[in-house]
């Protein structure tokens, strides 16, 4: 039976389990949760926990995986998405949640089967136990020469907190305004500062006192996420080559245990832009592990007027959708159709 609870709700004996999961089981990320003025609960039964952010705004009640679940037991014998099904009758329940999905930096092998239509979705996950020769070996040529370019054109690389957000946040607003987007603005990241602590790092790129490359990275001893990244117009060429390549051996040199390059389409149109970034993703090196991205939907219709409000809010011409809606035409042949 799948159990509901906040953090301060949890037990011992499970607190001394998720110490060793990742940054999204932990309470700085509660505390960013509560500062946006949402609430994480946890699903769990004897075997597993995830998990879940839940999000009310106005007439909506959504939650939000923002990880994959987490073994309790060493072998869990229950199938996945048997548990999967019982988390989403407990969050329809006792949360009235309307719909929920999964996202980039969550990698569920199985999803629910009621109401829910899936992709499949990856994330690029480099194991950090090997040496930094075999991680610098790994790297694709192409990456290492222009890694090699921007040391000796002097770009250096600066970690850090707070007092680098003003650099990253200009670096994100150069990023989104040649791609169209709203620039996520300084409150939304200070928050994250605030709430994780020595679990977010910033690193800048500069060369000659100038912000080039920007990154923001949640990091705990089991994973590194690298969560946010930004260029600069013109930057010096491998600027945010180096800065990853340092993250890496910083978060090695840490002991951390895996870095994640956080999402990637499955089959990407060559002519999108997520091409280019995921080629860039992937010439780090690291294994290609896929899973599904999903969205269940308990009430079709308040979800479908979501997304009207949010192709208002966001002055869309089209309507809005999420990545799932936008690959599931090259999937039909595996969703799950089960109206339960």
């Amino acid at each position: 039976m799948v159990t509901i609870c906040r953090y301060e709700e949890l037990s011992s004996e499970v607190l001394s389990c998720i110490v060793n999961a990742n940054v999204f089981f932990q309470k700085c990320f509660v505390e960013y949760a509560r500062l946006d003025g949402e609430e994480i609960y946890y699903c769990f039964d004897e075997e597993r926990i995830v998990p879940v952010r839940f999000r009310k705004k106005i007439i909506f009640k959504l939650g939000v995986f923002p990880s994959e679940p987490y073994n309790l037991v060493e072998m869990p014998q229950k199938e996945l998405r048997n548990y999967l099904d019982e988390i989403m009758f407990v969050l329809k329940k006792k949360l009235g949640i309307q719909w929920c999905n999964s996202t980039a930096s969550a990698f569920f092998l199985d999803t629910p089967t009621v109401n829910c239509k899936r992709i499949p979705f990856g994330s690029h996950v480099i194991e950090l136990n090997n040496d930094e020769e075999v991680l610098w070996g790994n790297i694709n040529s192409k990456h290492r020469n222009v890694i090699r370019k921007a040391e000796k054109e002097g770009v250096i690389i600066l970690v850090g907190g707070e007092k680098l957000l003003d650099d990253y946040v200009t670096l994100e607003s150069e990023t989104t305004n040649r791609t169209g987007r709203a620039s996520s603005g300084l409150n939304y990241y200070s928050k994250q500062v605030t709430a994780f602590g020595n679990n977010i790092k910033v690193y800048i790129a500069y060369h000659e006192g100038i912000p080039q490359a920007g990154g923001i990275f949640y990091v705990n001893n089991a994973f590194c996420y690298y969560m946010y990244g930004a260029t600069k117009r013109d930057s010096v060429t491998g600027s945010a080559n180096l800065l990853i390549w340092t993250a890496i051996k910083d978060m090695k040199d840490a002991g951390v245990q895996r870095f994640s390059f956080v999402g990637c389409r499955i089959n990407e149109d060559p002519d999108s832009k997520y091409h280019g970034i995921q080629r860039f993703k992937e010439r780090f090196g690291g294994a290609l592990q896929v899973g599904y991205m999903f969205r269940c939907e308990n009430k079709p219709r308040r979800y479908k007027l979501f997304c009207k409000v949010m192709q208002i809010r966001l002055h869309k011409k089209t309507i809005y959708q999420d990545p799932v809606d936008e690959e599931i035409h090259k999937w039909t042949d595996i969703q799950v159709h089960n109206e339960g």
